[in-house]
């Protein structure tokens, strides 16, 4: 997956609802996700994404397959934003994704008390990155996450794109 950090004062919240179709007033506190699409300005989608809120800026998780396309897509937008900053961090994690049964035990195992008790669509920082989800997984250093292959309840695909 592709990890994409919004900052930038009131302005990010303005960007983000500027190129997204949901209502980004959703994630009304720190914590939480919405699904939601890139949409262009006359119609039609660039990508589906999650985009998650935290206390000081916004994670957007977009599909593997679509990194450069969005970031630049993205970018090509924040101009109209000019106190809004883009960060690709999309190198600097590994995301472990599997089916959502092995993605709730091997996140549960990996992430203990941080994932048995969160609901879904919403988010945790631990040790790395939780995000739980029906499309990813947790959300690992790449670091750790070049480190996993095949765990006990079968094969985990992690690591760097």
């Amino acid at each position: 997956m592709g990890e994409f950090i919004v900052t930038g004062d009131d302005q990010r919240h303005d960007f983000l609802q500027y190129v997204i179709a949901n209502d980004l007033d959703r994630l009304h506190k720190a914590n939480m996700a919405l699904y939601t699409q890139l949409v262009m300005p006359h119609g039609g989608t660039v990508d589906d994404l999650i985009v998650y809120r935290r206390a000081a800026d916004y994670l957007l998780v977009v599909n593997a397959s679509n990194i450069d396309k969005d970031w630049k897509w993205l970018n090509d937008h924040a101009g109209k934003f000019p106190n809004v900053h883009l960060k690709n961090v999309s190198d600097s994690n590994g995301t472990a994704g599997a089916a959502r049964s092995v993605c709730d035990r091997t996140s549960v195992r990996m992430a203990a008390a941080f994932v048995k008790d969160m609901p879904s669509f919403t988010y945790a920082e631990a040790p790395y990155l939780v995000c739980r989800s029906v499309l990813a997984g947790p959300v690992i250093p790449a670091k750790t996450a070049a480190k996993f292959s095949v765990l006990p309840t079968g094969p985990l695909t992690c690591g760097k794109r």
